[in-house]
């Protein structure tokens, strides 16, 4: 058994060692409470990558961050507030790119702290605390138009070295003439780009997925709103192919995945890239290969089919759910208001109860406090909206997972759409043929589903509500009194309903003096020390009271003993002297 104590003064080599905790003769810091210097003596390693500060280096700051472009592009007078976005390896440079535009502009200019989502996504939140006018993106970006604030987007020139890209890609086609390769781009790889369209620019079986040059023009990027009709935005639900259908914000000239069936993908960038994944499981019949930069060699990438079976799954478990909680994982990506008003609307019209939350970034711990809900949906930009949820206390999907589930008709067909962009057009099908269908029944209720999880039935249809067209043409839930059930009454029924001001029903009181200190130690509370010193001084009071009363009893049993032995010899003496008596 382990014997601990605590000592005042003195080790083994005569240190003093105040407050610690000695354990078979070697001193141990406690674990519950400290000075605090472990935080302020700890190394934080350095996230930025050797390559990335030599390149930074090579270029210079002006190159990298092309800090012409943007004091020619922010000289407008329309931008007087400027708001600077940097990813967490960029932003040990953010100060000397704030200060370079300063000067050259003579304007406010601002560093945004963490963002509030995903720093690929423009943080408008947190620029609109500052009512900036613009906001200047760098770093890697998922290309997701901004909905009220203009922005300039600065991907760095991140190191590469197109010579040896260009000599990789000459020796797979010459092994394989016949196949027809697609080269796809990291945004913070683009610059190479048009040196590599140029070097393959005649050959037929290549071909650039060029980005959308919106996104790199002399010019802000401006805010695309719900009202306005964009030529991105795919009617596929329709049957209609574009010509030049955007993917993520690149040109692949319509390429369909039944197209691309036979063809070979070169993904230039990080094999953990998210939207390597994307592109993965949207043409998940393809083959894909990686050129990662800081290896200069292709690499073979695994096969999708065990996420997309995963997927599949967490289809079935949303047709089974009864209860959906509608996670915002964006407050600036264009649209991102329609697409949740047309998930809400085709939730309620097929029985399932909804709630809207705003949470913030996502994790367990956050999602844990909902135990209502059977399943989330997370409307996010492409790159954030595929989670692995393996950890979640229940499963988190797409939109476009949620529409299989919900809309009749749907069938999986083997590809995989993370950009709710896209769905729009479908959606907007989805929810005409769910009212077509009820007008044709008359208002019969369909049969109950079948869970291929649980092998029973399952019925949502008491809680189906009816849908309409309102005067601006958008098809929306019939209101018949009932909402109470969809919205907050539902968790009146919960201890902890959340913060709430409950004017004039809260009394008043005066105000009292509350703790000081620290948390980790209140100026009221005992210190760990002082709290083992009086244990310690107790035992000890406890130790001498026992010993006295040892002593004591010792002392008492003495004193008997000669009372006793008096006795005996008063005894005698009174037995001898009337012995001479007589």
């Amino acid at each position: 058994m382990l014997k601990m104590k605590h000592v005042d003064a003195g080790d083994e080599d005569g240190n003093v060692v105040e407050g610690n905790v000695v354990e078979g003769g070697h001193v141990m810091h406690s674990t519950f409470a400290n000075d605090g210097s472990d935080a302020i003596e700890r190394v934080i390693e350095d996230i930025e990558p050797e390559s990335l500060v030599s390149a930074i280096n090579n270029h210079g700051i002006e190159a990298f961050f092309e800090i012409h472009r943007c004091l020619e592009v922010l000289a407008n007078e329309k931008y007087n507030k400027i708001a600077l976005q940097f990813p967490d390896e960029l932003l040990s440079h953010s100060i000397q790119v704030a200060n370079k535009l300063r000067d050259g502009l003579k304007k406010d200019v601002f560093i945004l702290a963490d963002t509030t989502y995903g720093s690929c996504c423009v943080d408008e939140v947190a620029a609109e605390h500052i009512n900036a006018d613009v906001i200047v993106h760098y770093g890697f970006s998922c290309l997701s138009r901004t909905s009220r604030i203009p922005a300039l987007y600065v991907f760095g020139h991140y190191p590469i070295d197109a010579s040896v890209l260009n000599e990789t890609i000459h020796k797979l086609v010459e092994a394989t003439p016949e196949t027809k390769y697609h080269i796809i781009f990291d945004v913070r790889y683009q610059h190479v780009e048009s040196e590599v369209k140029s070097e393959f620019g005649s050959t037929e079986n290549i071909d650039v997925a060029e980005i959308d040059p919106i996104f790199y023009t002399d010019d802000v990027v401006p805010p695309v709103t719900d009202t306005v009709e964009d030529d991105f935005i795919s009617d596929i639900g329709d049957g209609k192919e574009e010509i030049d259908m955007m993917r993520f914000g690149r040109q692949l000239g319509g390429l369909t995945p039944q197209s691309a069936e036979v063809h070979q993908f070169i993904f230039v960038g990080d094999q953990t890239s998210r939207l390597l994944t994307n592109f993965m499981m949207f043409y998940s019949q393809s083959t894909f290969q990686v050129f990662d930069p800081s290896r200069g060699r292709l690499q073979a990438t695994a096969s999708i089919g065990r996420q997309l079976s995963r997927r599949y799954f967490l289809v079935q478990k949303a047709k089974d759910a009864t209860t959906v909680g509608l996670l915002l994982g964006t407050l600036g990506s264009a649209h991102y208001g329609k697409i949740t008003q047309m998930l809400q609307t085709m939730l309620k019209a097929s029985g399932k109860k909804v709630y809207t939350l705003v949470v913030g970034k996502i994790n367990p711990a956050k999602l844990a406090n909902f135990t209502e809900m059977d399943i989330y949906c997370l409307v996010s930009c492409p790159h954030n909206s595929l989670v692995d949820s393996t950890e979640f206390f229940r499963p988190v999907l797409t939109p476009y997972e949620l529409q299989l589930a919900c809309a009749p008709g749907h069938e999986w067909n083997g590809h995989f759409e993370s950009d709710y962009v896209h769905l729009m057009g479908e959606l907007t099908s989805d929810l005409r043929n769910m009212m077509k269908e009820e007008t044709e029944h008359g208002g019969e209720e369909a049969e109950p589903h079948f869970s291929l999880i649980t092998s029973s039935y399952v019925d949502h249809r008491k809680n189906k509500q009816e849908l309409v067209e309102d005067e601006s043409g958008t098809i929306v839930v019939r209101e018949k009194g009932v909402l109470a059930q969809y919205g907050g009454g539902y968790l009146q029924t919960r201890t902890f309903q959340g913060l709430e001001q409950k004017l004039g029903e809260t009394p008043v009181a005066k105000a009292v003096e509350g703790r000081c200190g620290i948390a980790i130690q209140y100026e009221e509370e005992p210190t760990l020390a002082s709290d083992m010193n009086d244990l310690v001084e107790k035992k000890i009071e406890q130790n001498d009271k026992s010993n006295a009363d040892v002593a004591y009893g010792e002392q008492e049993d003495e004193e008997n003993d000669d009372e006793e032995n008096d006795d005996d010899e008063d005894g005698y003496l009174e037995e001898d002297f009337g012995n001479l008596r007589l």
